[in-house]
């Protein structure tokens, strides 16, 4: 059991360190935007600035909705001051990394609608058909892959390598199967070909996925793919190549996630059992703090091995729900008992325990 005063103690410390409350989170790299153009002309020419904050744009908004472009003209005259450095890419393009907290906050101010930046990771799995009718499945760059004989190169690396360039480009992240020994116990190419959901949602949760984006390919038809979305609950099916494909998927995430610096912020209370050490409340802190969605909480009350906070975020219950339930650390606590400490409106709680 953890004591009040170590309870106290801790809240000390992470106020001294600046943890009790925070700006928006950010995925690795995800402010960091690839321009073709060299370093000359990114420092000299509004333009090609102009281009990065717009790629940006893309990446926090659905262009569906939004005008990148148009937005970017208006709000960012001046785009140099949202730049804070940049540097060669291995392709002799630059990468420029911009000031994501500020560009958002611009976005905001303008009523701009942007969705989370602690975006699921998509688990992508390819049934690949070829002219003799062989199959395999697309593996990651570490899997178990299939070569081409006569090059000793990933037969598949052209497929991948154009997913995770428009991933990149939308700010997503995407994986796909290692496919090892363990994997291929439980999955095939038949079962991908026959669209086994089950069996990808067994493998997608060793890699934390809880959405998976599958099709079965002809190598002569990558113009016009049948592809099925397993997004949350529903299963969205589509034709696109596959480019298109990668948009679709962003442009119904971004759907799904999107809130509205002008909606106000919400409270909720969280209420974590199974807390009793100074360590769990580091991990609960974390995982807080990771969530783009959650823009102050600070704790609330405690209670023997129950630590309850006070919570403001955006968006939907449910997407918070979703971005909580998804985290491996934590799971939902049915069994929550409400004492006379805690309100007894269910509504305005969450309730969860940490798995040790």
């Amino acid at each position: 059991m953890i004591s009040k005063k170590s309870i106290s103690l801790l809240i000390a410390s992470l106020f001294f360190l600046g943890f009790h409350s925070f700006s928006l989170a950010q995925e690795p790299d995800l402010f960091e935007i690839e321009i073709d153009a060299d370093m000359r002309d990114l420092r000299n020419n509004i333009r090609i600035q102009k281009q990065a904050i717009e790629k940006l744009i893309v990446r926090l908004t659905n262009p569906e909705k939004s005008d990148a472009k148009k937005i970017t003209e208006q709000f960012f005259p001046e785009p140099a001051k949202y730049i804070k450095q940049f540097r060669p890419s291995d392709n002799r393009n630059v990468l420029v990394s911009l000031d994501g907290d500020s560009i958002q906050e611009v976005l905001i101010e303008a009523g701009v609608s942007l969705w989370r930046i602690d975006r699921p990771t998509i688990m992508i799995f390819l049934a690949i058909e070829s002219a003799m009718g062989e199959r395999e499945i697309v593996v990651s760059d570490y899997g178990h892959r299939v070569f081409s004989y006569s090059t000793g190169m990933d037969k598949n690396l052209y497929i991948k390598d154009q997913i995770k360039s428009v991933a990149r480009e939308r700010g997503i992240s995407v994986v796909f199967p290692d496919m090892n020994e363990d994997e291929r116990e439980i999955i095939n190419d038949s079962d991908i070909w026959a669209g086994f959901i089950e069996r990808m949602l067994e493998v997608s949760e060793r890699y934390n996925a809880s959405n998976v984006l599958t099709a079965k390919v002809r190598k002569d038809e990558l113009s016009d793919i049948e592809w099925i979305f397993f997004f949350g609950r529903d299963a969205l099916k589509f034709s696109a190549n596959l480019n298109d494909a990668i948009h679709y998927v962003a442009n119904e995430m971004a759907e799904r996630y999107e809130y509205s610096g002008r909606i106000p912020l919400k409270n909720i209370v969280l209420n974590f059992t199974k807390i009793d050490s100074i360590d769990d409340l580091a991990v609960i802190d974390l995982i807080l703090k990771s969530s783009s969605m959650i823009s102050d909480y600070s704790i609330n009350k405690v209670s023997e091995d129950n630590v309850s906070y006070s919570l403001k975020y955006n968006g939907l219950k449910e997407d918070l729900e979703s971005t909580l339930n998804q985290n491996k650390l934590i799971e939902i606590d049915n069994d929550f008992v409400y004492s006379e400490m805690y309100t007894r409106n269910p509504s305005d709680h969450l309730n969860y325990k940490l798995l040790k």
